[in-house]
């Protein structure tokens, strides 16, 4: 019985490598698939490597420049991980070190026996490094072949003692499916109590992460499901208590009546969502350009902890919303709007939840001041506007303007000038502050 390896490459840097590491693979009586030749035309990409990848023993994977960059790559690597085969990753390594890799790709090899050639390495090299791991793979298919031939005398014993583990398997098998059929079919992004009770179910479960992440990066699924994927993925990490969301792609729809805690968005967008009495626990959103929120609405939503860390803002509203103990950074904030609003605009009495509000938070705009003598053409509906919005023991820092605050209550905070203090004192609003420039981290 030969030891089938699946080699998975970029034909971006070209099949030399790969087909004399077949060539050589093969010589040492392996069977080897490379796509080059094996994938029939006209037939589904993902069948194909399936396929190939459940008759495999091994898959070694060549980590170069273009590995880095191919979808194809990415998708064989996840679905080695899904199909529960052993993965080698092979890392060429030049003078600027190993292949930059993208996550979570990066964090799964670097967590996998990954073997470290030069990049000019051949496949003798390569060959050579890989002898160890091959060996083994020889010893588990002789050892194979032994059960086999042992299982008219003693195999019912091995068949006895795997029934439960089987069976384990198979309801589990079951589980995973149901998921992501329930996230397949979602047409909204799913409620953090699913994702609690899902993360906590399958941490660990790396069968089904791999599937997921295959989900996340499949363009031609609908965005909620890509990224119900993405969060799904992330929170079943083990020996991580915070999402780490990257090149999340949130289009469209209402997300309303739920929580959202301990989450980074650190690269992608969010666009066109409304967020409707929605609590963000600790929640981050990245800097700009990797982190972008354009034309999103937040309506009667609290804001605990975390932050806008100089995230990309553009035409946003915050109605009705509360922020405590957070941090604010602006800079990059266009046409974004803070505003308490009455259900009953013509009613002089204020009901309870129509109120935007911040409280022992830090709002910073650190950007450098126009030069003396230009002429500054900004508005304040271009920046970020303030409208009737109550601060309470809050802390501005940076280069703050009078005329983004509209009606608003200020009462023991920070401001960084004396001026602004004036300034908001003379134009309706009720003030009592503590000037003190704590300048800019």
């Amino acid at each position: 019985m030969k030891a089938k390896v699946f080699l998975s490459y970029a034909r971006a840097d070209g099949c030399g490598v790969a087909a004399q590491l077949r060539s050589e693979l093969s010589r040492e009586r392996f069977t080897v698939f490379q796509d080059t030749e094996e994938t029939l035309a006209g037939e589904e990409f993902k069948t194909v490597i399936m396929e190939a990848l459940r008759k495999c023993d091994l898959v070694v994977a060549l980590i170069t420049p273009g590995y880095a960059h191919s979808s194809w790559c990415h998708a064989e690597y996840y679905l080695a991980h899904s199909a529960g085969r052993p993965v080698i990753p092979i890392r060429f390594k030049d003078e600027g070190g190993p292949v930059a890799l993208p996550e979570p790709l990066s964090g799964m090899i670097a967590a996998a026996q990954y073997v470290e050639v030069p990049e000019v390495a051949g496949e003798v090299v390569i060959h050579a490094a890989l002898d160890k791991r091959l060996r083994v793979l020889r010893r588990r298919i002789v050892r194979k072949k032994w059960l086999t031939a042992s299982a008219g005398f003693g195999g019912f014993l091995l068949a006895a003692s795997g029934l439960l583990a089987f069976t384990s398997e198979f309801v589990r098998e079951v589980a995973r499916k149901n998921t992501l059929n329930t996230i397949g079919n979602a047409r909204k992004v799913l409620g953090q109590e699913f994702f609690h009770t899902k993360s906590t179910e399958f941490r660990g479960d790396e069968r089904l992460r791999g599937k997921l992440l295959v989900d996340a990066e499949n363009e031609a699924l609908d965005t909620h499901v890509r990224l119900n994927a993405k969060i799904l993925a992330a929170s079943t990490v083990p020996g991580k208590s915070r999402w780490f969301l990257k090149s999340c792609k949130w289009e469209g729809g209402v997300y309303q009546n739920d929580a959202l805690s301990d989450t980074t968005f650190a690269s992608g967008s969010v666009n066109s969502v409304e967020f409707q009495r929605v609590y963000f626990g600790n929640v981050i959103w990245g800097s700009a350009p990797n982190m972008a929120v354009s034309s999103a609405k937040f309506l009667n939503c609290s804001f605990s902890g975390g932050g806008f860390l100089d995230t990309n803002m553009i035409d946003c509203d915050f109605t009705n919303c509360t922020f405590d103990g957070g941090v604010m950074q602006i800079k990059n904030f266009g046409a974004v709007r803070f505003a308490s609003r009455k259900s009953n605009p013509s009613s002089a009495v204020v009901v309870g939840g129509e109120v935007c509000s911040f409280s022992n938070s830090v709002i910073s705009h650190c950007t450098d001041p126009s030069p003396s003598g230009t002429m500054n053409f900004r508005s304040p509906e271009n920046e970020v506007m303030f409208d009737n919005v109550v601060f309470e023991s809050c802390r501005f820092r940076g280069l703050i303007r009078s005329d983004w605050f509209k009606r608003c209550s200020f009462r023991n905070c920070l401001f960084p000038d004396s001026a602004i203090v004036e300034e908001l004192m003379t134009s309706n609003h009720v003030v009592e502050a503590i000037m003190k420039d704590e300048g800019c981290p």
